[in-house]
Formats: C-alpha cells, sequence, structure tokens
C-alpha cells in the first residue's frame, strides 16, 4: 500500500509537469505577494519623485552658474560665496526632458522535476577461512531509470518612463472657488485630484500647501523624496528601499555621486560628462520539494522511488534614464560619436 502511495504521488507531480498544456504563471509569487502592477506604480512613483525633484532643484541652480561668473568678473566676492553654496546645497543631474527613459521588468518562471524508480538486490559474499566462513562484503545488482524535465516560463513588461513627468493631474480639480498654491507653477504635486483617478497618483494632492517660491516646493518634495516622518500620509504606494533609503533617495544620492566628476562652477574641459543612470535589481524564489521510499527486507531492496520537484522565480526589474549626453557616451565605446561641444575641430 505505501509503495502504491507513493507511485501516486509521484505520477501525479510528473503527469502535471509533464504536460505540455500546463505552464506556471511566471507574474506571480508562488501565489504570494504583491500584484505586479503595484510593484510597478512603486518603481514608477519612486523614479517619477526623483525627477520631479530633480527638475525643481535645476530650475533653481542653473541660473545662479552664470550669476556666479558674472558676479567674479566684478569681483563681488560676498555674493559669490553665497551663491556658491547654494549651488552645493541643491545637486542635481542633467537628465534630458525630451528623452524617455526605460523601465524593463523581466518575470521568469522555471519548473523542474526530477524522478528516479530502481531495484537493488545486495547478495552476500562469503569466504573460507581456516575452515570457517566469513562475511566480507556484499555484492549488489540494480536496474532503473530516471526522468528529469525543466520547463522554463517568460514574460517581459516594457515602459517608456516620461522623463519630463509630474506629480499630479495637469490641471487642478478644485473644489468650487479655491484655486490651488501659487507654488501649482512649478509642479502638478499641487494640484487638486480627480476623484476617478484618486488611486493612481502617488501622492495625496498638496493642494492645502502655502507653498509659494520655487525654493517652497524643492524642500516640499524633498521630503516626499525622503519620506520624512510626517510626510508618509501623503504617500499612496508601498516605498521601494535602497539600504534604508528610499528608492528615489537613492538615485539623488547616487545621481550627485555620478556629478561630482562633471559639474564645476565655472566652465573647464576637465571633467567627464555624464551619460546615463541604470539601477536593476531582481527578486530571487526557489522552493523545492523532494521525497523518497525504499522497502529493504534482508539484502533485497525491492524498490526505491525518489523524486524532487522545484520552483525557480525569478524577477528582474531594470530602470534606464537618459541625460543629454546618453546618446554620445552610449556610443562613445564604439567610437561612432562626435561631440559638438569638444574643444577642436568642429563635428561633420
Amino acid at each position: 500500500m505505501r509503495v502504491f502511495i507513493v507511485l501516486s504521488a509521484s505520477l501525479a507531480v510528473a503527469s502535471c509537469n509533464l504536460s505540455p498544456y500546463h505552464f506556471q504563471e511566471p507574474d506571480k509569487v508562488l501565489g504570494m505577494g504583491p500584484k505586479i502592477s503595484d510593484v510597478v506604480k512603486s518603481i514608477r512613483c519612486e523614479v517619477t519623485t526623483f525627477l520631479v525633484e530633480n527638475k525643481l532643484r535645476s530650475s533653481y541652480v542653473s541660473p545662479l552658474f552664470a550669476q556666479v561668473q558674472a558676479d567674479t568678473k566684478r569681483g563681488v566676492d560676498h555674493l559669490v560665496a553665497d551663491r556658491i553654496e547654494t549651488i552645493r546645497q541643491f545637486p542635481y543631474i542633467d537628465i534630458d526632458s525630451r528623452q524617455l527613459g526605460f523601465l524593463n521588468v523581466d518575470l521568469q518562471n522555471i519548473d523542474s522535476l526530477s524522478m528516479t524508480l530502481g531495484y537493488t538486490r545486495e547478495k552476500p559474499s562469503l569466504a573460507s577461512k581456516a575452515g570457517r566462513i566469513d562475511l566480507e562484503g556484499s555484492l549488489g545488482r540494480g536496474l532503473g531509470g530516471s526522468l528529469t524535465q525543466t520547463k522554463v516560463s517568460e514574460f517581459i513588461h516594457s515602459y517608456a518612463i516620461l522623463q519630463n513627468g509630474d506629480l499630479g493631474p495637469v490641471q487642478s480639480y478644485s473644489p468650487r472657488g479655491e484655486t490651488p498654491p501659487a507654488a501649482a507653477k512649478f509642479s502638478t504635486v499641487y494640484n487638486a485630484h480627480p476623484q476617478a483617478d484618486e488611486r493612481f497618483y502617488c501622492y495625496k494632492s498638496l493642494f492645502k500647501s502655502r507653498s509659494r517660491t520655487l525654493l517652497d516646493a524643492i524642500q516640499e518634495v524633498q521630503h516626499l523624496v525622503a519620506s520624512d516622518p510626517g510626510w508618509e500620509e501623503y504617500e499612496n504606494f508601498t516605498r521601494v528601499r535602497v539600504g534604508g533609503r528610499t528608492l528615489a533617495q537613492w538615485l539623488q544620492d547616487s545621481a550627485t555621486e555620478m556629478t561630482a566628476n562633471e559639474k564645476t562652477v565655472y566652465p573647464t574641459a576637465e571633467n567627464l560628462l555624464v551619460g546615463q543612470l541604470t539601477y536593476s535589481f531582481t527578486l530571487h524564489v526557489s522552493p523545492e520539494f523532494n521525497g523518497n521510499y525504499s522497502l529493504i527486507s534482508g539484502f533485497i531492496n525491492p524498490l526505491g522511488v525518489n523524486f524532487d520537484t522545484s520552483t525557480d522565480q525569478v524577477n528582474t526589474y531594470t530602470i534606464s534614464l537618459n541625460t543629454k549626453y546618453a546618446a554620445q557616451v552610449l556610443s562613445a565605446a564604439t567610437a561612432n560619436t562626435c561631440f559638438s561641444g569638444a574643444f577642436g575641430p568642429a563635428c561633420p
């Protein structure tokens, strides 16, 4: 009876795995976990939050470069020092708003089954020594076979990221008689949301904010970037964290590190050009189930059954954002580019 039960269980597992008409869904983690669309939303919101803050900082700091250079020529040292400190306080990367970023979601499921079924007979090996018979070991004979099968299914989502995107509707759906704060001209995060799309947005509206200036908007969106205490109540998505920081904060810090060898207050020919910011992370789940059965009677093992079944689920998310130099930088490795801003002969 026990042999029959084991064989039945093994064949049941095998029959499902052997069928070319049955595959696991690659976009689900063992039927558990969040929906892939929710994960994609979290990534979208993190990236867009970073892009909005980066755009606000760029709008605020970029004019200061020309002012600093002009003040230096006029010898107004105290103004130069203050503006340089402001420039360093709000680092940013030159994301090209005319280009699109890229989000790739690669969902892969690998099912494997291995089963063996065999027969073994052990025969004692006897030897005669000084009038007595001693057991020196055994001689084994057996017959069996094995079966291994692997199924791979893969589902890929590809999305374009709006590098000039914002947080919120393009116009404010304000209650009658009310208007959004003055800072709405800098970011749509201050526009009132229409109820029909409320769940779509990354954050609850900052419609009640009293912010007026670009600097006000920079400081408030930075709170959203870092998910500072008291600002979590505005979040309408699950934060993605990298080493304890939000993904938006991590992108901002990484961008600051990348531009350390590019940006200077005064023009220079010594810098490197930042081309592309790419981040990839993978979720790998690999459960396994195995079983075996053996019947031993004296020196005879008439039946042995072993089977292993496992599932590998590998979900990979890749984000790429392009700066204004992305095309030149990516072409530089193949010597298939000409940089019009370089010193020397003009590009053909």
